[in-house]
C-alpha cells in the first residue's frame, strides 16, 4: 500500500523541534550566571562520581538558584560536568553557553549548618545529546558506542582517584582527550573573555522551560529517518496514524493464567495488552500495582510463546521486574536483560541456553507413580481446581493489593506531611522559632490567641478606668477649689504657696495647733495691745514665710527674734493682722 504522507518530511520537522528543546535544555547561558535556571559550584573538587557529594553554601554562585532549593520550588535538578565552551547564533547574535558533557538527576538538600547536600537520584551518569551533534558534525565515530565508551572512562577514573595526586575533574578531562580527542580538545579550550567569568567545570541546573521528556529524542528520530530513506513505506507504529487502520481491531486472547495475583482494573489491563491492541496506556501513582501488571504480560505472553521487549529509561525499573521474574525460572532462562554492559546478562543467558541444549534432560530420570499414587495426585489436583474456581484466592489477592494500595496512599500523605514539617521548620527557624513544629500551635499560637481574645476584656477595663478617672480627677478638683476658697478665707494667697504637701505633714499640723492656741491665748487677753507693744516689728517680719527663712536672722535681738518665730507666717498679708 502506497501511503501519500510525507512521513521523512515530518520526522524532520518534529526531529527540528526537539533538537531546540535539546538544546535549550543542556545549553546553559554564561551571561546569566545570577539565574534560577543554573549554578556555578565554585571551587568544586569531587573526590569520586557515585555520590553523594557536599558543598558550602558559599559555593553555589547563583542566589535566586539558592533560593529555589530552599524554597523547594524545583522537583527536577541535574550536576553536570565536565562543561565546555560553545558559540551559538541567535537572535541578538552569537551567544555564549556553557555545555555539560555529562549530566544526571540528583536531589539538593539544604541543612542548618550551612551546607548542601548533592544525593544522586534514579540512573547514573548520562552523555549529554550535544556531545553526540558534536561528534556527529565533525563526523567521529568511536570503535565502541559512545555509551560505552563513555563508562570505560568513568570506571577507569574512578578507580585510579586514590592512586594520584591529580584532581579527579582533570583526570577525567584527560581520559576523555585520550579517548575521544577531539572533545579532550574543547574540554581543554582557553576561556579568551574578559567580559565573561568563566563558570566552574561542574554546574547545577534545572530543566529549560521547554518539556524535559524532549531530550534524547533527536537520536531516535535519526534513526527513524534513515529507515524512511532506506523504505518509506517502513513506517512501523506510524501506520495507527493513517487515515482508514483500524485502531480498534484486536485478537482474542487466552485466559490470563492466574499466575500473579491482580485486582480487577490490573486483571482488565492485562487482557487488553494480551488482545495485542495496537497501543495501550496504563497510568497510575507509585504503588498502585504497575509493575504487577507488566509481570502478569511478561509470563503469559512466555507462556504462549511471544517476545515481550520490555524497556524504561530507567534502569531501576528494568531491574525491579528481572528481580520479579527470578522466582519463575527453573532449567530455562524466562527473560534476557540487556542494556549497559555493566547491567547485561546477554552472555551468561546464551551460555545457560547452549548449556541446557547440550546436555537436554540426560541423566534425570522419569518417576513412575504407583496407581494409588496417581489416584492422590489426581484427588490433589481436584481440590486445587475446586479451590481455584471458588475465586476465593482471588479476594485474598483483591484484599492483600487493596493493603498495599492503601499502604502506598499512606506512605505517600506521611511523606508529603513529613515534606510539609521539615518546610514548616525552616520557616519558623528563619523566624528565630527553633522548635518542634508540632509544639509551635500549644507553645505559641495557642497563648497568643488567648492573649487575643483577652483584648476585648482589657479594653473594657480601660474604658472603665477612663471613667473612674476622669471622676476622681473631678474630684480632685473640687477639693481643691474648696481648699484655695478656705485658705483665702483666712487671709492666704494661693499664689504664694508652690507645695501644699505641709498641710499633710504631722510637724506643721502640730505647729498649727500650737499657734492656734497662742493667738486664742492673746485674743482672750483684755489687755492685747499692751502685750504686743513691746515688741518691735520689723520690715523683714512680712516676707518670711517659714522657721527656715527665719533662721539667717538671728542677729535680731533676741526677743523680737524669738517672738516671729513663735508665730508661723503664712504670708505677708496674712501676718498684718497681728501688727
Amino acid at each position: 500500500m502506497k501511503t501519500e504522507v510525507p512521513w521523512e518530511r515530518i520526522v524532520a520537522h518534529h526531529k527540528e523541534i526537539c533538537r531546540r528543546a535539546e538544546e535549550a535544555f543542556f545549553s546553559l547561558p554564561i551571561t546569566k550566571q545570577d539565574s534560577k535556571r543554573w549554578t556555578s559550584i565554585k571551587d568544586f573538587a569531587p573526590e569520586h562520581l557515585h555520590g553523594p557529594w557536599t558543598v558550602q553554601d558559599s559555593m553555589l554562585i547563583s542566589h535566586p538558584f539558592r533560593r529555589i532549593i530552599l524554597q523547594e520550588e524545583m522537583h527536577e535538578m541535574y550536576l553536570g560536568g565536565p562543561c565546555y565552551l560553545r558559540w551559538k547564533k541567535t537572535k541578538n547574535g552569537f551567544s555564549a553557553f556553557w555545555q555539560p558533557i555529562l549530566y544526571r538527576a540528583v536531589k539538593v538538600i539544604y541543612d542548618e549548618a550551612g551546607f548542601y547536600g548533592i544525593d544522586p537520584d534514579q540512573g547514573n551518569w548520562n552523555i549529554s545529546p550535544l556531545v553526540y551533534q558534536f561528534l556527529d558534525a565533525k563526523n567521529i565515530c568511536t570503535e565502541k558506542p559512545l555509551e560505552e565508551v563513555m563508562l570505560d572512562i568513568i570506571e577507569k577514573v574512578q578507580h585510579t582517584a586514590s592512586d594520584t595526586d591529580k584532581d579527579l575533574t582533570d583526570n577525567l578531562i584527560d581520559a576523555v582527550e585520550r579517548g575521544i580527542p577531539e572533545l579532550g580538545e574543547v574540554l581543554k579550550a582557553p576561556f579568551n573573555n574578559n567580559q565573561i567569568t568563566k563558570p566552574s567545570n561542574w554546574v547545577l541546573f534545572t530543566p529549560a522551560e521547554a518539556s524535559a521528556l524532549t531530550r534524547n529524542l533527536v537520536s531516535d528520530y535519526n534513526q527513524l529517518e534513515i529507515v524512511l530513506q532506506k523504505d518509506a513505506e517502513a513506517i512501523g507504529g506510524l501506520r495507527l496514524l493513517m487515515p482508514g487502520v483500524n485502531k480498534m481491531a484486536t485478537q482474542e486472547p487466552a485466559p490470563v493464567l492466574p499466575i500473579v495475583p491482580l485486582n480487577k482494573s490490573q486483571q482488565t489491563a492485562v487482557e487488553g495488552i494480551l488482545r495485542k491492541k495496537p497501543v495501550t496506556v496504563i497510568s497510575g501513582p507509585p504503588g498502585c500495582g504497575k509493575s504487577q501488571v507488566v509481570l502478569s504480560v511478561i509470563l503469559n505472553s512466555w507462556a504462549q510463546g511471544d517476545s515481550v521487549l520490555f524497556a524504561s529509561n530507567n534502569n531501576q525499573a528494568v531491574d525491579v521486574i528481572r528481580e520479579r521474574l527470578k522466582p519463575f525460572e527453573d532449567v530455562f532462562p524466562i527473560s534476557v536483560r540487556a542494556g549497559a554492559h555493566s547491567f547485561s546478562n546477554v552472555q551468561d543467558v546464551i551460555q545457560q541456553v547452549i548449556n541446557t541444549i547440550s546436555y537436554g534432560t540426560e541423566g534425570m530420570s522419569k518417576k513412575v507413580f504407583s496407581h494409588q499414587e496417581e489416584m492422590e495426585l489426581l484427588r490433589q489436583k481436584s481440590q486445587l481446581q475446586t479451590y481455584l474456581a471458588s475465586k476465593f484466592p482471588q479476594m485474598i489477592n483483591q484484599s492483600v493489593n487493596s493493603a498495599i494500595n492503601a499502604y502506598g496512599f499512606y506512605q505517600e500523605a506521611q511523606a508529603e506531611l513529613d515534606g510539609r514539617i521539615d518546610y514548616l521548620a525552616k520557616e519558623l527557624a528563619s523566624l528565630g522559632y527553633r522548635m518542634d513544629p508540632e509544639l509551635f500551635g500549644t507553645q505559641i499560637v495557642n497563648p497568643y490567641q488567648e492573649w487575643v481574645d483577652e483584648i476585648g476584656l482589657f479594653k473594657t477595663h480601660i474604658e472603665q478606668n477612663k471613667i473612674t478617672h476622669r471622676r476622681l480627677t473631678a474630684e480632685v478638683d473640687l477639693l481643691i477649689g474648696k481648699r484655695e476658697k478656705l485658705f483665702t478665707s483666712i487671709g492666704g494667697r494661693s499664689e504664694d504657696i508652690e507645695k501644699w504637701d505641709w498641710l499633710t505633714m504631722k510637724t506643721p499640723l502640730e505647729k498649727q495647733r500650737s499657734w492656734h492656741e497662742q493667738i486664742k491665748s492673746l485674743a482672750e487677753e483684755t489687755s492685747l495691745e499692751e502685750k504686743l507693744a513691746m515688741y518691735y516689728w520689723q520690715p523683714e517680719f512680712d516676707f518670711w514665710m517659714n522657721d527656715q527663712q527665719a533662721e539667717p536672722h538671728k542677729s535680731l535681738s533676741g526677743s523680737q527674734f524669738q517672738v516671729s518665730v513663735k508665730i508661723p507666717a503664712l504670708s505677708s498679708s496674712f501676718l498684718q493682722l497681728f501688727r
